[in-house]
C-alpha cells in the first residue's frame, strides 16, 4: 500500500508539470495571437488597403493658342492611351514583346518608357497615345492576360490647321531626359506630362502648362482600375493670345508655297535644268505697331505628326535633306540678303554727302571701277543713266557698286565702317528679340574688319579688308547676314521714319476662365 502511494504522488506531480507547460505554451500562443491581431493588425490592414488603392495623377490640358481674334490654332482632343504599371510589367518579356506587336513600337521604347519610373512603382505610364479603334478593342479583349496594362482617356494636343503657323507654333510632346536638363524645375514634371518642345509651345511652356490632379483608384489584381474612388481636379493651363491673323498667315502660306512651285518650272540661266526654289518665308508687320501679322515658312510640317509619338517612317521625312528641311523656319534664318539690302548703302550715303536725291549714275551692265574684277548688273543691256529712286526701282547692280566704293573712300580716310554702323543702326547683326527658339543664324551677320581678321586668323591673305569686301557688302552678297524677319523689320523703320520695333507673337495670357495673367506690350 505504501508503494502506491508514492506511485500515485510521482504521477500526480508529473500531471501538475505537464499542466503547467501547457498553460504556459496556452499563454505564448494567445500572446502571440494578441500581438498579431492588436499590435501588427493595423500594419497589415494599411497594407491590404495599400494593395487595393493607387493614387494616380490626373493630367492637365494645356492652354489654348488663338489668334489676334479668338481663332484656336493649338488646342486639345480627348484620346485613348495605353498605359502599363512598371512593377507588373517590367521583367514580364511576353508581355513586353506582345506590346511591341500591338502598338508598333519597338521592345526598348517600351522598356525605356517604362524605366522613367522606379521598377517597383505603382504608377502609370503612358506608352502609346491616340491608338485607333481595333487596337483598342483588341486589348480590351486581352485585358487578362496583359496585367498592368490599362486603357485611359487623355487629352491630347490638337493642331487644326495642320502644318498651318507649323514653325511659329512648334509642339509638345512627352517629357524626356534632354528635356529635364534644360529645364529649371524638372522635379515638377512626372514622366506622363507634356512639355512644349519647339515654337511657342517651348516658349510659353510656363503658362501653358496646367496643375496636375489626383485620382484615388481602386484596382484589381491586375494593376486594372475598377472604380474612382476619390478626384482631385486638375486645373488647365492659360491661354496665349497672338498677334498673328490667321485669314492672314493663311493667304501668305497659300501665295508662298504656290510661287515657290512655279518658280521651280521657270529654267535656270546656266542651262542645266530648272530652279531649285527649296524654300522660302514670308513675314508681314503691322505699320502701326510692328506686330508680326503673318510668318510663313516652306516647306513646312505638321505638329500632329508628333502627338502620340512620331512614326520612324514620318521622322526619317522630316530629317531627310531631299525634302529641303522643313523643321527650318526660314523666316528667322540668315541668308544673303542680296538686293533688298540696297537701302541700307543708299541712306548711308546720302546721310555721309555720298550722293543725293539727283545724283546720277550710268548703267552699262557691268562696273568696272576695280578692273580686272567686273561686277554685272542683273540686266545685261544696262538701266543707262539712274538716280537713286531709279535705281532702287530696277535694282540696279551698277548704281549700288559706285555708292560703296565712295563709302570705302571715306572708310580709308577714317571716317570708321560707315556701312556696318548703318547697318547696326536698323538691327542687322544681332537677334531680332522675337519671342521664339533661336534658329541658327537668327542673328545674322554683318561682317566688320575685326570680325574677318578673326574669321581668317589661319590665312593672312584674307585677313584684310578690301573694297571689294565693300563692293559686296552694298549689293547684300559676300559675308553679309539677315533674315527675313530682320529684313522686314528695316523696312518698317523706313516706313514709320525710324521706329524699329522689337518683334513679338504673343500680346497677352489669359487663364482658362478668361482673368487676364499679363499683357505684352
Amino acid at each position: 500500500m505504501i508503494i502506491m502511494a508514492y506511485i500515485s504522488e510521482d504521477i500526480e506531480r508529473r500531471l501538475k508539470l505537464l499542466g503547467l507547460i501547457a498553460l504556459l505554451l496556452l499563454a505564448v500562443v494567445l500572446l502571440r495571437l494578441w500581438f498579431l491581431q492588436v499590435m501588427v493588425g493595423q500594419v497589415y490592414a494599411l497594407r491590404a488597403e495599400e494593395n487595393r488603392y493607387r493614387s494616380v495623377p490626373v493630367q492637365a490640358q494645356r492652354g489654348l493658342i488663338l489668334d489676334r481674334k479668338g481663332k484656336i490654332l493649338v488646342g486639345n482632343r480627348p484620346a485613348v492611351a495605353v498605359t502599363a504599371m512598371p512593377s507588373l510589367v517590367l521583367g514580364n518579356q511576353a508581355t513586353v514583346s506582345e506590346l511591341s506587336d500591338i502598338l508598333n513600337m519597338s521592345a526598348e521604347d517600351i522598356q525605356r518608357k517604362l524605366n522613367y519610373l522606379d521598377q517597383s512603382s505603382e504608377e502609370r505610364v503612358i506608352l502609346k497615345e491616340g491608338i485607333d479603334e481595333k487596337t483598342k478593342v483588341y486589348l480590351s479583349e486581352r485585358r487578362n492576360e496583359l496585367p498592368g496594362v490599362s486603357l485611359e482617356v487623355v487629352p491630347v494636343r490638337n493642331y487644326p490647321g495642320g502644318d498651318l503657323a507649323a514653325h511659329i507654333l512648334g509642339y509638345a510632346g512627352k517629357v524626356s531626359e534632354e528635356d529635364l536638363k534644360r529645364i529649371a524645375d524638372p522635379q515638377s514634371y512626372h514622366p506622363t506630362d507634356e512639355i512644349g518642345k519647339s515654337g511657342l509651345e517651348r516658349v510659353y511652356e510656363n503658362y501653358l502648362r496646367g496643375s496636375s490632379g489626383q485620382k484615388i483608384m481602386e484596382i484589381d489584381s491586375h494593376g486594372r482600375p475598377v472604380r474612382v474612388i476619390r478626384i482631385t481636379e486638375s486645373v488647365p493651363g492659360s491661354n496665349i493670345y497672338l498677334s498673328i491673323d490667321l485669314d492672314i498667315q493663311k493667304k501668305a502660306e497659300e501665295v508662298l508655297e504656290k510661287w515657290i512651285y512655279l518658280a521651280r518650272q521657270i529654267e535656270s540661266e546656266d542651262g542645266e535644268g530648272f530652279y531649285k526654289a527649296t524654300g522660302g518665308a514670308v513675314v508681314i508687320l503691322d505699320a502701326s505697331n510692328g506686330e508680326v501679322l503673318a510668318m510663313a515658312s516652306f516647306p513646312a510640317y505638321d505638329p500632329n505628326l508628333f502627338v502620340g509619338g512620331i512614326s520612324q517612317k514620318d521622322w526619317k521625312y522630316l530629317i531627310d535633306p531631299a525634302y529641303y528641311h522643313p523643321f527650318n523656319n526660314r523666316a528667322i534664318r540668315s541668308y544673303a540678303p542680296a538686293s533688298t539690302y540696297k537701302v541700307i548703302p543708299a541712306i548711308a550715303g546720302l546721310e555721309e554727302g555720298v550722293l543725293d536725291a539727283n545724283t546720277t549714275f550710268t548703267c552699262r551692265g557691268v562696273w568696272r571701277e576695280l578692273e580686272p574684277y567686273l561686277w554685272h548688273c542683273w540686266f545685261k543691256p544696262g538701266h543707262g543713266p539712274s538716280n537713286l529712286e531709279r535705281a532702287l526701282e530696277v535694282s540696279c547692280g551698277v548704281f549700288f557698286p559706285q555708292i560703296g566704293l565712295e563709302l570705302d573712300r571715306k572708310r580709308r580716310l577714317g571716317a570708321g565702317e560707315l556701312l556696318q554702323n548703318y547697318s547696326f543702326l536698323f538691327g542687322l547683326g544681332e537677334a531680332s528679340g522675337i519671342d521664339l527658339p533661336p534658329e541658327f543664324g537668327s542673328a545674322g551677320r554683318v561682317p566688320t574688319e575685326e570680325w574677318k581678321r578673326e574669321f581668317n586668323q589661319d590665312n593672312s591673305e584674307n585677313a584684310r579688308w578690301f573694297v571689294g569686301d565693300t563692293i559686296n557688302m552694298v549689293i547684300g552678297q559676300g559675308d553679309l547676314l539677315a533674315t527675313p524677319l530682320q529684313i522686314a523689320n528695316l523696312y518698317l523703320a523706313i516706313a514709320t521714319r525710324g521706329d524699329l520695333y522689337v518683334p513679338r507673337l504673343a500680346t497677352k495670357v489669359e487663364t482658362y476662365d478668361g482673368q487676364l495673367v499679363e499683357r505684352f506690350e
